[in-house]
């Protein structure tokens, strides 16, 4: 459950970023992006598989990883560029908590989005636990 909300805050803090700072068009490109990864990640889990064992797997994972988060760090004076850009335009007024729950639709939002992903959680979990106790050779 923490890498869970970790990964999720992560995720949020990112679009909130892009969300802020970019066109909806760049916020487009990294959803597609994301897409792209997890068509990606489960053919070099099946690759890995094929070569070698599941070890070597997470390690080409870990490795595009660390690739990706070295590409970060070397764009982080690009960030700040836009940072400057962003301060001589328009600012708009941050909202709370309670005013973003008095817009209509918000609060069925909320809960469809926790629904959808209570019910995601639950079928990933019940699927792997099925597996395991009622089919042979399955780890």
């Amino acid at each position: 459950m923490p890498y869970g909300l970790g990964a999720e805050s992560i995720d949020a803090a990112l679009n909130y970023y892009v969300a802020s700072n970019y066109s909806p068009r760049v916020m487009n490109f990294l959803h597609c992006f994301y897409g792209v990864g997890a068509i990606i990640s489960p053919n070099i889990m099946a690759f890995a598989l094929l070569k070698a064992n599941w070890h070597t797997g997470y390690l080409w994972t870990a490795i595009l990883q660390g690739f990706i988060l070295f590409v970060c760090i070397i764009s982080l004076p690009l960030w700040k560029v836009n940072e400057k850009a962003n301060v001589d335009s328009e600012t708009s007024e941050s909202v709370g908590i309670m005013s973003s729950l008095k817009v209509p639709g918000v609060i069925f939002t909320l809960f469809t989005f926790f629904s959808y992903y209570a019910g995601e959680a639950t079928y990933f979990l019940w699927t792997s636990s099925y597996f395991a106790g009622t089919k042979r050779n399955i780890n």
